[in-house]
């Protein structure tokens, strides 16, 4: 009869990060801010759906999903090089728009790419 939480678990969400994930991830667009931001709130289901910031601790991820994505910590552009999936920038998985943008320009401001299916770890 409880909420799962744990000791690594944000105490709260921007909203912003719930609109980001849904653009990243398609096939979560049907899904709440309540349920998108619950989730968010754990480490591991956040580097899940931004593995570009895989490399943070937990407590930086907690700091990191308190504040809007658009004053968030840009992530390693290096992880997107080789990606297949289309890329998108801040702007663009804000206002889910896909970048028109050519790959290489892309990747240096890309903030995640958009997948199919859905991140691992989801409840």
């Amino acid at each position: 009869m409880g909420v799962h939480t744990s000791a690594t678990q944000a105490k709260s969400v921007d909203a912003t990060w719930a609109t980001a994930a849904r653009s990243c991830w398609p096939m979560m667009a049907d899904k709440s801010d309540t349920y998108m931001k619950y989730n968010l709130a754990e480490p591991a289901v956040f580097r899940n759906t931004f593995p570009a910031y895989a490399a943070l601790g937990d407590s930086q991820i907690a700091k990191l999903v308190a504040q809007p994505v658009n004053q968030a910590q840009t992530p390693d552009p290096s992880f997107f090089q080789n990606s297949t999936y289309p890329l998108l920038t801040r702007e663009a998985a804000l206002s889910n728009q896909a970048s028109t943008a050519d790959a290489q320009t892309t990747a240096a401001n890309a903030f995640c790419a958009k997948h199919p299916g859905t991140p691992a770890e989801y409840r």
